[in-house]
């Protein structure tokens, strides 16, 4: 074992000691509050957009608005049209739906796992060491891949990896980050 491995060994302790402190329901709140629960937000709006515009009495309501701009003629409706403000309202309004649902649902989960009822609390901590582990390998697989794109195999953090007994060397070169940011770079012809 190298010192990376030593490394990995206390940063995964530590993280399974958060999820045993923390439990799944409040580590699920923590982390799914500010910036990363507004870019959940944003991603759920994202895939729920589509079916949300192929609804019916959805397209009946664009169609009314759009309809109505166009009735009114100034050059301000004219460009609300030209920018597709119905789309935009749409995203909006579908934005704030979302952030409302994801709130609720995350405060019912905390709720339901947060109870003192000990098959609760043993799945809430079984949960959370789960929860914290996971948290644990992504935040892992970012710094990898970040340092990936400044320096490949040919930097300090490769040469402190090799030899690793959990393969830490393998998971810096393979990390499954690295294709999906070289898919979206062969896609845009970066």
């Amino acid at each position: 074992m190298i010192t990376a491995d030593y490394f990995a060994i206390i940063l995964m302790v530590l993280a399974l000691l958060c999820g045993i402190f923390i439990g799944f329901g409040k580590g699920l709140q923590v982390v799914t509050k500010g910036i990363i629960g507004i870019i959940i937000t944003f991603f759920l709006t994202w895939f729920f957009f589509g079916i949300v515009l192929s609804w019916s009495f959805v397209q009946n309501w664009l169609a009314a608005f759009v309809n109505a701009l166009e009735a009114n003629g100034s050059a301000f409706c004219k460009f609300l049209l030209t920018i597709r403000i119905d789309m935009i309202v749409l995203g909006a309004a579908l934005f704030g739906i979302m952030q409302i649902l994801r709130i609720l649902v995350l405060k019912i989960i905390a709720s339901l796992f947060e109870s003192k009822i000990m098959p609760m609390v043993i799945i809430n901590k079984t949960l959370g060491v789960i929860l914290f582990a996971g948290y644990f390998l992504i935040i892992i697989m970012i710094f990898f891949q970040i340092t990936f794109m400044i320096s490949g195999t040919s930097g300090q953090v490769y040469n402190f990896l090799q030899g690793s007994f959990f393969g830490l060397d393998k998971l810096y070169v393979n990390n499954p980050l690295n294709s999906f940011i070289e898919t979206i770079r062969t896609r845009m012809g970066i």
